[in-house]
């Protein structure tokens, strides 16, 4: 077993075939294999890692739906493997605006005291 610190929420199958859900932004215990292809996948990270002691435990709460659609399934190959998520500015039809010339004042009415 290898403890880890999750970026991410994911399941995982443990040593007797249980499912277990990893939280994101806390400590969690798992079989080596599957450690380890979390860790290379960037959904963990080490131990060690510095954003651990940022990170611990913001996310909050206890109880977790299995069924979210945030959750990896780190048996599944496909769902941690690289992303094939195409670049916003090949499809984007980006128009540079110049404003410098623009002047801009804003007024707020407060109570003066």
């Amino acid at each position: 077993m290898q403890t880890i610190f999750m970026m991410r929420s994911a399941r995982f199958r443990d040593h007797e075939g249980m499912v277990r859900i990893a939280r994101q932004y806390d400590d969690a215990e798992m079989p080596v294999q599957t450690a380890q292809r979390a860790l290379q996948s960037g959904v963990a990270v080490p131990m060690t890692d510095p954003c651990r002691a940022n990170l611990k435990g913001t996310r909050g709460g206890f109880a977790v739906d299995p069924r979210a659609p945030d959750i990896l399934d780190l048996d599944d190959e496909k769902t941690i493997g690289p992303q094939q998520v195409p670049l916003a500015s090949s499809n984007a039809n980006f128009i540079v605006l110049d404003r410098s010339a623009e002047n801009r004042t804003i007024e707020i009415a407060v109570p003066r005291v």
